[in-house]
């Protein structure tokens, strides 16, 4: 049987290999809508299981139990398709199909399902008058998560979370919980996305400790708390400008730096107004770097059927025609990638495999 499936899955891996582009995207999202039909087929079949209790008759005491362990449903997946389940429950038979076409077209996730369920849920357990769960589902359609949880805060607000700071751990590891403006969230993801050579996709605690470690060092280096090295020992440096004494400064306006030959196999870093050798890979000015990257407005230039990529992650400059085919160093030849399409140019291009 094993045998079987794995020729099976070679078949089919083999034929996806044969197909154009255009047929290969087709294929994909045929199998996208087939796949949410089953999921609202799914969910319907569990809506069954539930009014006949039936996970209690095959010895399961829930029917979260009964998708993790019986259908072998990972937890997150179990979730989401019970909590889709229960709201379409909520709902008058007159209104389930149009919540059912509405999972079906994907203008309602599982994700903003089990989100207006739990919001529903909450609100009865607040006491207060629960909102029309058809209502919120037309309301929803075609909302991203992000969206959908900002339109509920509107509907009903949520007391805003107080600053917490606690030990969680011998190595005094602490866990900080605040809250913070949409408009410090972005910040903080153009950071991650500025730093993502150095830290790729770096958690929450891993970000505030490189901003830490950063701000610290340029706050100190300003106001000159830095450490100085004496020999074998460091002490910490003294504040503000130290004196010079006369002698010091006389040798030091004597002393003339010698000029340094430049050696032919290290290149120069050009300015602006030189011209830059095409098909050569040079040192870019950072004026030409910075003007790039204002043109990119800190975005990925990637644009496909007037769709343009929205990746602020691991930006990096690319030749629009490659140096390898006698790129020309120019403004107009660079633009803004991020790593994934900067990957697919180059094969797409140069024909490199990755």
């Amino acid at each position: 049987m094993k045998n079987h499936e794995s020729h099976s899955s070679l078949y089919a891996h083999l034929e996806l290999q044969q197909l154009t582009s255009r047929d290969l995207l087709i294929r994909t999202q045929r199998v996208v809508t087939e796949e949410r039909r089953a999921t609202v087929s799914l969910i319907a079949h569990l809506e069954e299981i539930q009014a006949r209790r039936l996970f209690a008759e095959i010895g399961f005491s829930s029917m979260w139990e009964f998708c993790t362990k019986y259908l072998k449903l990972s937890e997150g997946a179990a979730q989401r398709r019970i909590q889709a389940m229960r709201l379409v429950q909520r709902l008058p038979e007159a209104q389930k199909e149009n919540a059912h076409e509405a999972l079906a077209s994907g203008s309602l996730s599982l994700s903003n399902a089990a989100a207006l369920q739990s919001f529903l849920k909450t609100q009865e357990k607040a006491g207060t008058p629960s909102s029309d769960a058809g209502a919120l589902i037309e309301q929803m359609a075609n909302f991203s998560q992000q969206e959908c949880q900002t339109a509920l805060f509107k509907i009903a607000p949520q007391p805003e979370a107080k600053e917490r700071s606690k030990c969680v751990s011998a190595e005094k590891h602490r866990e900080l919980k605040f809250v913070v403006t949409d408009e410090v969230f972005q910040k903080l993801e153009r950071i991650k996305g500025l730093i993502a050579h150095k830290m790729p996709n770096p958690s929450l605690g891993e970000l505030t400790g490189y901003l830490a470690t950063e701000v610290l060092a340029r706050l100190e280096k300003r106001k000159g708390l830095g450490a100085t090295v004496t020999g074998n020992a460091t002490e910490p440096a003294r504040l503000g400008p130290q004196p010079i004494s006369p002698q010091k400064a006389t040798a030091a306006a004597a002393v003339t730096p010698p000029s340094l030959p430049v050696s032919p196999s290290v290149p120069v870093s050009p300015t602006l107004s030189d011209p830059l050798p095409a098909g050569k890979l040079v040192y870019l000015p950072a004026a030409l770097r910075r003007q790039v990257f204002a043109k990119s407005e800190g975005r990925c230039q990637f644009t496909f059927e007037n769709r343009r990529c929205t990746s602020t992650v691991a930006l990096e400059l690319d030749h629009i025609v490659p140096l390898a085919l006698n790129g020309p160093n120019e403004l107009s030849n660079f633009r803004i990638l991020c790593r994934q399409h900067n990957l697919q140019q180059c094969h797409q291009k140069l024909g490199f495999q990755f």
